[in-house]
């Protein structure tokens, strides 16, 4: 399990650093670069384009806010501008590419695009301030819109063409099978591998191309005022050149490790890369080929993941060492109880009376609360998930509430409870402004929150509306895919794998009444059950008995996982 954790951290740096990285940059609204726009004020010029100040200014603060999110100390800005300058290489490498490629993006595209971002800032006018402050008119937004489509469609495109042969298809589901497709037949593995091995491919054919058209590029007539632009060399270490952004992006990911302080991130990228670079070494004295067509960190990573493989494949296995490992994890191999079942989850939407009661509740603690008893209130009426703290959410700025609870907060005065309930989509809430600090425009709340939900009147509707759907199941008027798709079903997803007793089903989430139920219930028969957590109609379709394990059967899978570790015994020793 270890080594699998190890894979599946490795694979997302080696994506971050590069392709992942610049792609999610491309697809936020306020990180879509522009290119080549008229304007005579530019930064500098790349392959004879010249790009604007304004479109690098807002690629540093694009870069400053996105790092902003991790760190509790600002990105310098020379490393902002580093970044912000990367960004907009790949992104003209990237449409460069998609021109060659011959990929098009239609003005319908832009549109829904567009639509989709417009749903996430309903206020229009928000919107359209959102758009001014990050210095786009609607005619240069729906150009960098196109401008990340493509890059979107470019990488779709490259992946669309590799071919994967069925040979290859094999060793992936032989190399994966006790991990990804622990399970699964080969055949049901079958496009779910191709898809990865794709992805997988396609994404190292596109750095390969990144790679090489940026040894092709011609950066010229920087003005005075940014200095270098390009990343500078901060260390060489067994053949590897490590540039300022790799260290700069290592931050990044060294704060998903809790590192909060951005220099702090920056020194322990260092050590991270050196020690990565350790183990490529020591995968190139084996004999290992590093790939020079990718960038200097992906080379590394390469590297590392073909040394694991090397380090696998060289283990050797014992018997008794493999009888002692599976007597040491032999719950592990046990086959738990397991179900199948179609399912369909009802709507069960609260009626005006269930909002009307709701409202009454709140405005009859509205009555009784004060700033002395608010979180005395809120740990005995809340039903929030900050009830226990008595309501507290701490600080908060503009943009990171629901605008009705915003707009109070902001408007109420400090020390008080707001004379008013105040409605949103999670129920009614009161409202109490504890401070205020105007330099930062943050407010400090807490509220109470009363939910709106369903009465006991509501849920026999719904039950009426079940035991008429379970009538046409029962009589094949209709099937469970196509009741799903129905209006009064919560999910378009009708087939529920895999339930196990401990009451866990996926996306339903947990219901120990529901599974216990299906787990009693005959085989292919249809019935309704009502729970705490909603009414459903449910068919029990498979059914796999607990089974203990025989290490005859499972021998296999026991030599997978004790490879696994003794792999990671051996990088530890390394």
């Amino acid at each position: 399990m270890a080594i699998r954790n190890l894979r599946k951290k490795m694979k997302p740096v080696i994506w971050m650093i590069t392709i992942g990285f610049f792609i999610s940059m491309l697809t936020v609204i306020v990180s879509n670069i522009s290119m080549g726009l008229k304007n005579k004020q530019y930064a500098f010029k790349l392959n004879g384009n010249k790009i604007a100040i304004s479109e690098l200014e807002r690629g540093i603060n694009n870069v400053s806010n996105q790092y902003g999110q991790y760190f509790t100390t600002p990105i310098d800005r020379e490393d902002s501008k580093m970044l912000a300058v990367e960004n907009i290489i790949n992104n003209e490498i990237l449409k460069e590419i998609g021109k060659d490629l011959k990929v098009k993006v239609s003005s319908s595209d832009i549109e829904v695009k567009i639509g989709a971002i417009e749903t996430q800032i309903p206020d229009k006018d928000q919107f359209k301030r959102m758009l001014t402050a990050q210095g786009y008119t609607t005619k240069t937004f729906k150009k960098s819109i196109k401008a990340s489509i493509l890059v979107e469609k470019t990488r779709e495109k490259i992946i669309e063409k590799i071919k994967v042969t069925e040979e290859e298809k094999l060793a992936q589901y032989e190399k994966d099978k006790y991990s990804d497709y622990l399970g699964k037949t080969y055949e049901e593995s079958k496009s779910l591998i191709e898809k990865k091995i794709k992805e997988e491919n396609g994404n190292k054919e596109l750095l390969r191309l990144v790679e090489k058209a940026k040894k092709e590029l011609k950066i010229e007539d920087i003005r005075e005022n940014y200095g270098n632009i390009m990343p500078t060399i901060e260390f060489e270490k067994d053949g590897f050149e490590i540039v300022s952004t790799d260290i700069i992006k290592g931050a990044l990911y060294q704060s998903f490790y809790g590192v909060k302080d951005y220099n702090e991130a920056k020194i322990k990228s260092i050590a991270n890369i050196k020690n990565e670079i350790k183990f490529a070494k020591i995968a190139m004295d084996r004999g290992i080929i590093k790939n020079e067509t990718f960038p200097t960190m992906d080379q590394i990573m390469d590297l590392k993941l073909q040394l694991l493989d090397n380090i696998r494949e060289n283990i050797v296995v014992d018997d008794l060492e493999i009888k002692k490992f599976f007597k040491e994890n032999k719950e592990k191999y046990d086959i738990d109880a397991s179900v199948d079942a179609n399912i369909i989850n009802f709507v069960v939407e609260p009626t005006d009376l269930d909002m009307e009661k709701a409202k009454e509740k709140s405005n009859k603690i509205l009555k009784e609360v004060s700033s002395t008893n608010f979180s005395e209130m809120a740990k005995k009426y809340s039903e929030g998930p900050s009830a226990p703290n008595g309501g507290e959410l701490g600080w908060f700025g503009k943009g990171q509430m629901i605008p009705e609870f915003e707009t109070v907060a902001f408007k109420g005065e400090v020390g008080k409870v707001y004379p008013e309930i105040v409605k949103s989509k999670f129920g009614y809430h009161i409202i109490f402004v504890e401070d205020k600090n105007k330099e930062k425009a943050q407010v400090k709340a807490s509220h109470i929150l009363i939910k709106i939900n369903a009465g006991e009147k509501t849920f026999e509707k719904v039950m009426e509306t079940a035991k008429n759907v379970v009538e046409e199941l029962n009589s094949n008027k209709l099937t469970f895919g196509e009741a799903s798709e129905k209006g009064y079903s919560k999910y378009k997803v009708s087939e529920f794998l895999d339930i196990k007793k401990d009451g866990y089903i996926k996306l339903l989430g947990y219901d120990d009444q529901l599974a216990d139920g299906i787990f009693q219930s005959e085989l292919d028969k249809i019935n309704i059950i009502k729970t705490e957590k909603g009414i459903y109609a449910f068919q029990k379709t498979k059914e796999i008995k607990y089974e203990e394990a025989n290490l005859d059967k499972v021998k296999d899978r026991v030599i997978y996982d004790y490879k696994d570790q003794k792999l990671m015994e051996e990088m530890k020793k390394l």
